[in-house]
């Protein structure tokens, strides 16, 4: 059913990801799950996958320039990691389509959402189901979600970024010559 609120995963396959954890947590929701991706876990995720009643699909590996289509149809995006991410690529891909995320709080991909996603406990799928069902029953809460993409985005601008980052090697060459 297309009516249906589209959740999306895009990333590699493996157990660090926490793709397991999503599909334990999306069992009963109304919602289409889509999970963009390959790694060595990928029978093991159908396998699970297989055991639940709610639609998910597995798109495999997509070339980086369509993913776009895929974050502008879904309506959440999820990322479930399990360790500490240092960044997390797919989150800023989400928010730069206008897709809000569900993120693990754990490493940086809550301080890359803010104001623009919701966090849960990493692997805790009754977190995660608990947080999607109110995401998922109030479009109020998503398009709020939404509208604040734009603003993080632009905190992750190349404008804004690089000057930081210079400034932060040019202290370590301060600190490296003083020792």
């Amino acid at each position: 059913n297309s009516n249906m609120p589209q959740v999306l995963y895009v990333g590699r396959l493996i157990g660090a990801k926490g793709v397991d954890t999503l599909i334990q947590a999306v069992e009963g929701l109304s919602v289409d799950l889509r999970i963009v991706g390959d790694g060595s876990e990928s029978s093991y995720l159908k396998s699970l996958a297989s055991n639940q009643r709610s639609k998910i699909s597995f798109e495999g590996w997509i070339e980086y320039d369509q993913l776009p289509s895929y974050y502008n149809s879904a309506d959440i995006f999820v990322h479930p990691a399990t360790w500490p991410e240092p960044f997390g690529r797919s989150v800023l891909e989400s928010l730069q389509c206008g897709t809000p995320a569900i993120v693990s709080r754990i490493g940086a991909p809550p301080w890359i959402v803010g104001n623009a996603g919701v966090p849960f406990e990493p692997g805790n799928k009754d977190d995660l189901a608990s947080t999607l069902s109110e995401l998922v029953a109030d479009a109020s809460i998503r398009k709020k979600l939404a509208a604040n993409c734009g603003d993080r985005v632009e905190q992750f601008a190349p404008d804004r970024i690089i000057p930081q980052m210079l400034s932060e090697y040019q202290n370590l060459l301060n600190d490296v010559r003083s020792c």
